[in-house]
């Protein structure tokens, strides 16, 4: 699989219909309004689990926090490879219908992707995202994840060192979409900004 993947599967990933919340505070670092662009990683599993099948990456992800403001945007969110130049990943799973498939590449489109704080949660605006897959088994060569919101839980809002994902992805497989596929996982802000960073 080639550096130019990506994912989120995901990716992610996904859609959900939020009601109207008001955005959150500024970002703080220790406490304090950031006075210029940070940029946080995370890695973890990300899975979209639809009627159709599901597909489930360990993933990276980059996001910058835009000092003076509530919005962040996701510059990366890539699968982890499970060595240079493998042209499959073990490192992604595929479920359901579209189990006998083997991915080859995950691809997230128009990054970077919008991210806004709204104090107890982030709110992860993706664009579209697309699998490619084969296998003797396997009945579909591409997935296409698309519309996305994802709803980024902290695992606290001050000094925060995790989010788990929740959402609702529009999956296509073979021209058959299923609107409402479920989306979750886990990002662990790795150090040295873990437990750094707050949404309040």
């Amino acid at each position: 699989m080639k550096k130019t993947i990506a994912a989120a599967v995901l990716g992610v990933l996904a859609v959900v219909i939020l009601a109207p919340a008001a955005l959150g505070n500024n970002w703080k670092h220790h406490g304090e309004e950031i006075t210029q662009n940070k940029q946080i990683t995370m890695t973890g599993q990300v899975k979209v689990q639809g009627q159709l099948g599901s597909v489930e990456c360990q993933v990276t992800a980059q996001m910058s926090l835009l000092s003076g403001t509530t919005t962040a945007v996701m510059t990366k969110f890539e699968p982890d490879l499970d060595e240079a130049g493998s042209t499959v990943t073990q490192k992604c799973k595929t479920g359901g219908g579209l189990a006998f498939c083997q991915i080859h590449a995950v691809q997230p489109v128009a990054l970077p992707w919008q991210a806004h704080n709204l104090t107890n949660e982030v709110r992860l605006l993706p664009q579209l995202t697309h699998v490619s897959m084969t296998g003797g088994f396997c009945a579909a060569k591409t997935a296409t994840i698309t519309e996305g919101t994802v709803l980024s839980t902290p695992n606290q809002p001050k000094t925060f060192s995790s989010f788990t994902l929740g959402g609702c992805a529009r999956l296509d497989v073979n021209g058959m979409e299923d609107p409402c596929s479920p989306v979750t996982g886990t990002l662990n802000v790795l150090a040295p900004n873990a437990a750094t960073y707050s949404l309040e």
